[in-house]
């Protein structure tokens, strides 16, 4: 590792640091104020209520080798008592990412980095107060991760390899007008199983911003205005 990669790595996970103090002083700040959720609910009893669909856009930022990297997503799945939530999602890694690839004579070139991997995510709200909600999620995915080249002038997908992650998060969510969802959060990247033909580290830091529509109270205000008027 040369002197600019060494750098940009430590320069990369200063920036984690910086951003995980930042959100676990925000995270402490909105529990002194938050209303605790009622734990006493067992998810028996959870479970024993209708549940509720429940969509939203997942993105990710993160670190590859100490330097930031993005991850877009879409999720779905049912939520029980606005409390607990279980579903499933698509991630998939932006472009700009690459890795050293040797290719045949020509010597040592970069080729682009893509990962791609679904994900079953289970998410326990465990305070509100007011517009502000605070929930832990856990995740694991499964999916590809390859290289992308150039060879003999053609495009190329290689080195590909099953990839297997968990990824823990605490999310801090303000509804707006309780009907559009407006978070972040911070969490961490666990490769349980990575690509050994992409020398890069994937384990590291993850921190996020999401948009969710809150379907229950769209359906809600939806069905008030579709009735009829008094007369």
């Amino acid at each position: 590792m040369n002197t600019r990669t060494k750098a940009l790595t430590r320069k990369g996970y200063v920036t984690a640091a910086v951003v995980w103090a930042s959100l676990g002083l925000c995270s402490g700040g909105v529990r002194l104020w938050a209303q605790p959720v009622n734990l006493s609910d067992s998810l028996g009893i959870i479970f024993t209520h209708k549940p509720a669909f429940t969509a939203r856009i997942d993105n990710r930022n993160t670190f590859i080798d100490g330097l930031g990297a993005h991850t877009f997503g879409v999720k779905a799945g049912l939520t029980w008592r606005r409390s607990f939530t279980l579903g499933a999602g698509y991630h998939w890694l932006a472009e700009g990412v690459s890795a050293p690839w040797l290719q045949g004579d020509s010597g040592e070139t970069t080729a682009g980095v893509h990962m791609r991997y679904v994900a079953l995510f289970a998410e326990y709200a465990y305070y509100r107060r007011g517009p502000w909600e605070g929930a832990v999620v856990a995740q694991v995915g499964a999916g590809t991760s390859f290289l992308r080249y150039r060879q003999s002038g053609v495009e190329t997908d290689g080195v590909k390899a099953t990839v297997l992650m968990y990824e823990p998060a605490m999310l801090i969510e303000y509804k707006a007008l309780n009907l559009i969802g407006i978070g972040g959060g911070l969490g961490y990247r666990l490769m349980l199983a990575r690509n050994p033909g992409i020398p890069l580290r994937f384990t590291a830091p993850v921190y996020m911003v999401r948009l969710r529509l809150i379907i229950p109270e769209a359906r809600s205000r939806l069905a008030r205005l579709r009735q009829p008027e008094s007369p």
